[in-house]
């Protein structure tokens, strides 16, 4: 299950993008899985502009849309202008075959950018519209509905406190907090989704906090299982 969540606060000025770290790798002959791995679904581009997350199949051609994505070639903050993302629409245009569309196999992307030093965020559907978001989500499975369910309830909470006067103006940190909350949720519901990523996009850089997440459930998950590894006999 992949589960990419993106959030951007009117009131706080910067975009938080949270990703687990679950990758299915698929045989490029058969199309049937090999296997799971821990790998990345966040990038920062090479000029540190934006940076993205990318939810559907990860495949050769994925591989290289991504590397095409982060070096430039494509212009995108003509893209996010114009609310339009012609060239991720023809990579799932190709995906979709000559007889029925295969949902699964469609790729969406979650962009944040900081042009002219403003922070934003952006849903980029796979047959190319862009639209400007306060939050979103993308993913396969129930991750993406277990996210909402969770920001739905926040929200409530949040409508209770300005009704009692309690309420607080949201600071970078709030942002993240909710984003690794709502992430992890969704991983509840899936054992074998493990590890987060995250990247943070400010008006002066986009900080990569891959590494400060790690994978410790991942961790502790094997340490645990070798404890069971069958002994052979002499």
């Amino acid at each position: 299950m992949t589960t990419v969540f993106g959030i951007k606060h009117p009131k706080v000025e910067a975009t938080v993008l949270i990703a687990d770290r679950q990758v299915t790798s698929l045989n490029p002959q058969t199309g049937i899985p090999n296997g799971k791995f821990l790998g990345r679904k966040l990038w920062v581009s090479d000029d540190k502009n934006y940076c993205f997350g990318h939810s559907g199949v990860m495949d050769e051609k994925t591989g290289e849309f991504v590397q095409e994505l982060s070096s430039g070639k494509f212009n995108v903050e003509r893209i996010v202008k114009k609310g339009y993302f012609n060239e991720l629409r023809k990579l799932n245009i190709k995906r979709m075959g000559t007889k029925l569309p295969d949902l699964q196999k469609l790729s969406s992307i979650i962009l944040a950018t900081r042009f002219n030093n403003t922070p934003k965020l952006y849903t980029c559907f796979p047959l190319g519209r862009v639209e400007k978001r306060v939050w979103t989500c993308v993913g396969s499975g129930s991750g993406d509905k277990k996210v909402s369910e969770y920001i739905q309830a926040l929200q409530v909470y949040s409508e209770a406190k300005d009704y009692l006067g309690d309420s607080s103006n949201p600071e970078t940190e709030d942002l993240i907090r909710v984003g690794l909350e709502a992430v992890r949720r969704s991983q509840s519901q899936d054992l074998y989704s493990h590890g987060l990523d995250m990247m943070v996009c400010t008006p002066d850089e986009i900080r990569d906090h891959y590494k400060d997440l790690g994978d410790n459930f991942g961790k502790t998950l094997r340490n645990i299982q070798r404890q069971y590894k069958s002994h052979k006999t002499k």
